[in-house]
């Protein structure tokens, strides 16, 4: 019969090793998460991968990435390729025709699509001098530009293609933080979008649909009722 002092020793020892396996089993299981998690992109990668870029009787070797990424520039097969919206097609796209396509498509994304209707009134709303008879509510909010009445509502935000959109920003109906190529990738979106006929500019490292300023005699009311609440600009009470 073991003594009393080697019940004790074989109890610690147990729980030390207990302990030890305990901090080797979560060691192991979250190596095993991130290896997980680590196959399964390298297999949506791989499974992306654009094998079948060139069909030959003469070689199965693919033409270099630097070929293929010239003929895809030409004659809007770029903007083809891009709509088709599969990896393994974007794939084949220069970085900065990428990026210009994101600018131009960037409201035909799920999350962003939710906000089209209001953001389309907004840039409607921007471009008229006055676009209600003054509205005779009881209750509403008067400011003297879109761009004061803008900071009472929410900006979402969202990252299109490693760039940041932002809806009702701080000095744009919608801006998107391109980065120091600024200036190239206007150019490129000049031609490319047509974003609700809006005006596009650059401020900083982002392009955006600026705020225009309003005449003295006008500003922006919100009110209505419930659902039926609206924006609208009107003439100032006389």
């Amino acid at each position: 019969m073991k003594t009393e002092d080697e019940i004790k020793a074989s109890l610690a020892a147990a729980r030390d090793r207990e302990e030890h396996l305990k901090h080797m089993y979560d060691h192991y299981r979250n190596a095993y998460v991130q290896t997980s998690h680590t196959s399964w992109c390298l297999e949506l990668e791989l499974k992306a991968y654009p094998r079948k870029l060139y069909w030959s009787k003469v070689t199965p070797r693919p033409w270099p990435m630097e070929i293929l990424r010239l003929i895809t520039e030409y004659g809007g097969i770029a903007e083809k390729l891009y709509l088709r919206g599969r990896p393994s097609d974007r794939k084949l796209l220069q970085p900065r025709t990428l990026a210009a396509l994101h600018i131009k498509h960037l409201l035909q994304s799920a999350a962003v699509f939710r906000y089209v209707g209001e953001l389309r009134y907004w840039l409607k709303l921007n471009s008229i001098t006055v676009s209600h008879e003054r509205p005779k509510w009881k209750r509403y909010v008067s400011k003297p530009s879109l761009k004061e009445m803008a900071t009472l509502f929410r900006s979402p935000r969202f990252v299109v293609g490693g760039m940041v959109l932002t809806l009702l920003g701080e000095n744009g109906i919608i801006e998107v933080q391109v980065g120091p190529e600024c200036e190239d990738m206007l150019f490129r979106v000049k031609w490319l979008s047509n974003l609700s006929n809006a005006p596009l500019s650059i401020l900083g490292d982002r392009i955006i649909v600026a705020y225009k300023p309003l005449r003295s005699d006008v500003h922006v009311c919100f009110g209505g009722r419930g659902r039926m609440k609206r924006l609208v600009k009107a003439y100032k009470a006389q």
